[in-house]
Formats: structure tokens, sequence, C-alpha cells
């Protein structure tokens, strides 16, 4: 499993048959891992985020040999060694050089900074590779936290539609 470490975390790229088992048992995943299990999470959002994942592994087994483009990743809090999140990209670099991202903190573990800092290592090791040129995300325009998390990172706002900001970082920015 590729793994990036950050001073308090560290980000899990699931495989295809781990990518897999969070869909169908994450509580056996985080025992496999050996992993704490995770603090409770909303019920509506794990509907949401399991839909998310369906697509997510549709795309791993169809690019296998580019599976960290298209697969969960885990955000685990070393000093607890617990998930406190995930984030994925939407596929590979496009034409542009662009690589989306998305991510989330449990709702438990909110307000710690750790996305923060996983976005950060993420967009790092993305922005190293060397066909990526920039790092994109699109947020709803009510969601502060995610503004804040984008802006520490030094993404900047480049667009906007009634609904969403799209935010870009491009290789050479500064955080």
């Amino acid at each position: 499993m590729f793994e990036l470490q950050t001073k308090r975390l560290r980000l899990l790229a699931l495989e295809v048959d781990e990518l897999a088992q969070l869909i169908g048992d994450p509580e056996a995943l985080e025992r496999r891992l050996g992993l704490a299990p995770s603090l409770p999470r909303d019920p509506a959002l794990e509907r949401e985020m399991w839909m998310v994942l369906v697509i997510l592994l549709e795309k791993v087994i169809r690019h296998p040999r580019a599976c960290r483009w298209y697969t969960q990743w885990l955000v685990v809090l070393k000093s607890e060694n617990r998930r406190v999140g995930g984030f994925c990209s939407k596929g590979g670099p496009n034409r542009r050089g662009e690589v989306e991202i998305g991510y989330g903190t449990d709702p438990a573990d909110q307000r710690q900074g750790y996305m923060s800092e996983a976005v950060a290592a993420a967009t790092g090791w993305a922005l190293a590779q060397r066909r990526v040129q920039a790092v994109i995300a699109e947020t709803h325009k009510d969601n502060l936290a995610s503004h804040r998390v984008l802006e520490k990172n030094g993404f900047q706002k480049y667009r906007e539609t009634e609904q969403f900001y799209y935010w870009k970082r491009t290789r050479g920015d500064q955080p």
C-alpha cells in the first residue's frame, strides 16, 4: 500500500481489494489495516460517501495502473491510529495537467486541522508528478471550512457559478 506521512497523519492509498472492503465492511477494513475503530458517522453522509466509493471502485478496476489517481485515500491520525477522514482525486491529469481533488473530515474530527494537513501532503505529492501542472477543487459557496482548507494550502478561486467556487493551485504557487 502506498502511503504519505505528515507530522500527525498517515495517508493510505487503498488498493482495489481494500477499496472494495471499505465499501462492503469498513470495520473489517479497519481491523485488517490494524486501525482503531473510527468514531460514529452521520448515516446520511455515509450513504452519500458509499455511492462515491462505488464509482471510485469502478474507475480503479478500469485503470489499475493509475490506482492512486482514482482510489480513496484514508486519512489516519497517527496518535490514535484511527481514520479521521479521506480524500481522492477524480482521475489522473487531464490535457491541461490538472488533477481535481475531493476530501472530507469525519464530523467528530472536524476543526482540528487534519484536512488542511492532508490536502497539503496530497497536493504536494500530486504537483511533484511529472504530468501535473495544477490541482483543482470545487466547493459549495457556503462550505466555509473547505474554503479555509484550500486557502491555507495556497489555492486561489478562479471561477464561480451560482452554487460553487472553483479553486486552483499551480506548480510553483506557495501555500
